[in-house]
This record gives structure tokens, C-alpha cells and sequence, in this order.
């Protein structure tokens, strides 16, 4: 299902059936959009509410729409008022299937894309052989797979590439095979779209601090059990403010980057392990830690304190005791040993201790 254009269909307040309006699904910067011809009956405001549709043509599947609010355009024929139009905005849309509740959106994984993620893991899939006599190419590719790895109990992480092959026309022959890494978070039992939405959202953020860029969502799909064996699971496209977002089409350099996979491509289980041990452990830290670095308008010097802050407390939190910022230092490099290849300097060290209490004091003095 694309987002790039309108689709149109046919949509009901779930609570509703019979009062059916044709209409067009759209999808604006700021998020879903219906537009519908004609007006719900007795209803010229919606609060909050449920919405059905059914999208037809090549894009022909059901639809939900959750958190929807709107109102209807009047106009008066022969004494009467009627709706002319009413324009529907929503913050989360679902295909494939009807949800009567938002209690009712729950699965057993999650899968998002980010941009340039593909190139960081940077998996080597294509492989090319020419015969000059022949004057044929042989080109191959891997056009599924799949990666795993377990960073808790029942909670898997899985790197996911889907293939797919577009072929010319006639005459000059141009062929395009797009293989996107989606990112995929599994869960053993069915759990609340919020909750995985959340761990969505943390390994987002992991890797947007080991890339050193911001990693808008670009698309969701909810994996949720299925009846039928012979079927792992069914997916359900999701659609939300976030994901519309515009990516700009940067280039990608290992340079930018905090950490090179193929460096860590080794302890990358236990640096995944340990993030996710720590955004269930310690999520009240992370979030002010995470809060700063959206903030450029910060002063370096109140960037560094938030820094110091946010490691001093995930630390105390995990032992119950004061530590001094100098030892905090050095537990986070024998927390991380795997992933780096050689500790601070007992230089460094220290000035980053004299510099936190530098630029504490004479904020303090302020």
C-alpha cells in the first residue's frame, strides 16, 4: 500500500455501518486526511472517534482509522442545511483489517524502516558473472533474509531484507532491485501496539546516537498471530503522523558515525543486549539524556552537564550509591569493553572530571 497519493473508498463510523460516505484517503505532511463527500448523520463534529473504510480499485483492502476528529462544511438548499463536505484527520491509520477498539491493535512484533540503516549494516547480497562469448550477464541476489538475535527473554531482534525486481521495457533495458532492511522487534506472546510502538522508538534512538543523524520512521507493519498454520503471521500496514515525515536524500559516510558495524559486527548481540537492558531499566535517565541532544539551541556547557548527569544517575540507580564522575567514567568503559578498542587515557580522564566541575561551578555561580 503507497501513501504517495489519495485512494479512494467508501467510510463508516465503526459504530455505524449502514451510513456509508464515498470519500478519498489522503496523506499530508501533517498526517492522515479523509475527505468525504456528504456528512454523517447528526453528527457535524467527531470527537475522538472510529472509522471505517474500505479503499477501492488497485489498492482495494479494509482500513481503520483511529483517533479521528472533524467537522462537516454546510451549505443551505431549499431551506435545508446539509453537510457538503467534512474533512476527517487522524493520527494512526491500520490496513488489512476493522478495529472496533484501540485495545484491539495488539501483535506479536513490529517492523519499522529507517533511512540509512541499509548502508550501515552494509550486507553484501549481489553477486555478477559475464560471459563475453555469449554476450550475457548472470546477475543473482538474495531477495529474502533474515539476521536474529536474542536481546532478552522473549523479546527478538531481527535485521529483515525484502527484495523486490523491476524490469524495462523495450529498447534500452534499465533494471532496478530495491532491497530495504526493515528492522523488526518479536515478542513471544500478543502485546499492545504501545508497547511495541515503545521499543520501536528506543531502538530508533540507539540508532540515531550510533549514526550520529536524525532516523525519522518511514513505515510500520504489525505482526499479529494467524489462524492458519501454513501462515507465520499476518501483517498489517501502519500508518502515523511520525512516518510521513520527509527524509532528505543525504549521502551516508562512516565518518559521521559514532560506531562502523563491520568494528562491532562481533559484540553487536551484547551492545544490543545491553541497550535494551538499560531502556527497561533505566528509561527515566535515557529520556533526559535523549531529551538534551534534540535541544541544539543548549549550550555546549549545559550539554556536557546533561551528559555527566544522565551517566552519574544511571549509575547510582544501578548500584544505590554515590559515584564520584571519575569512577563513572570508568565503570561505563568496562561496561562497554566489547565495543571499544582502548580505554581513555588516566589524562583524559581527569579532564573531563576538572571540566565537569568547572562548568558546574560557575553555572551554579550564575
Amino acid at each position: 500500500m503507497t501513501v504517495d497519493r489519495p485512494v479512494a473508498g467508501k467510510f463508516w463510523l465503526a459504530d455505524n455501518a449502514p451510513d456509508k460516505l464515498g470519500g478519498y484517503l489522503e496523506f499530508a505532511e501533517d498526517g492522515p486526511r479523509i475527505r468525504l463527500v456528504g456528512g454523517f448523520e447528526n453528527r457535524m463534529m467527531l470527537d475522538d472517534v472510529i472509522i471505517h473504510g474500505y479503499l477501492t480499485g488497485q489498492a482495494s483492502q479494509e482500513v481503520t482509522l483511529f483517533n479521528c476528529f472533524g467537522s462537516s462544511s454546510w451549505v443551505s438548499t431549499n431551506h435545508k442545511r446539509e453537510a457538503s463536505e467534512t474533512v476527517i484527520s487522524s493520527t494512526l491509520v491500520v490496513f488489512g483489517t476493522y478495529f472496533y477498539s484501540y485495545d484491539e491493535l495488539t501483535g506479536i512484533g513490529i517492523e519499522f524502516r529507517l533511512p540509512h540503516i541499509a548502508s550501515w549494516f552494509h550486507q553484501d547480497c549481489f553477486k555478477t558473472e559475464f560471459d563475453f562469448d555469449a554476450r550475457t550477464a548472470s546477475i543473482t541476489y538474495t531477495a529474502y533474509e533474515e539476521h536474529e538475535f536474542m536481546v532478552a527473554d522473549g523479546v527478538m531482534f531481527t535485521l529483515v531484507y525484502k527484495g523486490t525486481f523491476f524490469g524495462g521495457g523495450w529498447g534500452i533495458e534499465t533494471l532496478n532491485v530495491r532491497r530495504p532492511l526493515w528492522l523488526r522487534i518479536s515478542t513471544q506472546g500478543s502485546v499492545g501496539y504501545d508497547e511495541l510502538r515503545s521499543l520501536a522508538s528506543w531502538y530508533r534512538r540507539f540508532f540515531s546516537w550510533l549514526l550520529d543523524r536524525k532516523l525519522p520512521f518511514l513505515e510500520f507493519s504489525l505482526l499479529r498471530e494467524s489462524k492458519d498454520e501454513t501462515i507465520p503471521h499476518v501483517v498489517h500496514q501502519v500508518v502515523e503522523s511520525g512516518t510521513l515525515e520527509v527524509v532528505e536524500n543525504e549521502g551516508f559516510s562512516f565518518t559521521n558515525c559514532l560506531l562502523e558495524y563491520p568494528r562491532i559486527q562481533e559484540h553487536f548481540p551484547t551492545l544490543l543486549s545491553n541497550w535494551h537492558r538499560l531502556a527497561s531499566e533505566q528509561q527515566d535517565s535515557l529520556e533526559g539524556f535523549f531529551g538534551m541532544l534534540v535541544h541544539p539551541e543548549i549550550g555546549v556547557e549545559h550539554q556536557f552537564l546533561s551528559v555527566c548527569a544522565a551517566c552519574e544517575e544511571l549509575l547510582y540507580k544501578s548500584s544505590g550509591q554515590e559515584i564520584e564522575f571519575r569512577k563513572v567514567i570508568q565503570e561505563f568503559c568496562a561496561r562497554w569493553s566489547d565495543c571499544i578498542e582502548s580505554a581513555p587515557s588516566s589524562d583524559l580522564i581527569e579532564q573531563l572530571v576538572n571540566a565537569r566541575h568547572y562548568y558546574a561551578h560557575r553555572t551554579h555561580k550564575r
